[in-house]
């Protein structure tokens, strides 16, 4: 997933390991303006299209993220539920 940051392009990088599980690194701001659909968009293709059922959304180098983003993680959350899989939050820091 290749997104825009703050004005600045940044990458979200995607590994895969272990059998099945899919690692998403986040960086930066992530908020409001950020262009939060192609995360979102980004998230759903690995879950609906791709197959992904067990996911690590890793946020520890994720400087600021606000209500909005939240809820787009949260609304994937929702989908792998649905799907059968399930998402694994790692890094998150304290106040954001």
């Amino acid at each position: 997933l290749t997104v825009m940051m703050d004005g600045m392009p940044a990458t979200t990088n995607v590994r895969y390991v272990d059998p099945g599980v899919t690692i998403v690194e986040f960086a930066g701001r992530m908020h409001t303006g950020t262009n939060l659909t192609t995360i979102e968009d980004g998230l759903m293709k690995l879950i609906r299209e791709d197959g992904v059922r067990k996911m690590v959304l890793d946020l520890a180098n994720l400087e600021r993220i606000d209500s909005a983003a939240i809820g787009v993680l949260v609304m994937c959350v929702g989908e792998m539920g649905r799907q059968g899989g399930q998402i694994r939050l790692a890094g998150p820091k304290g106040m954001v």
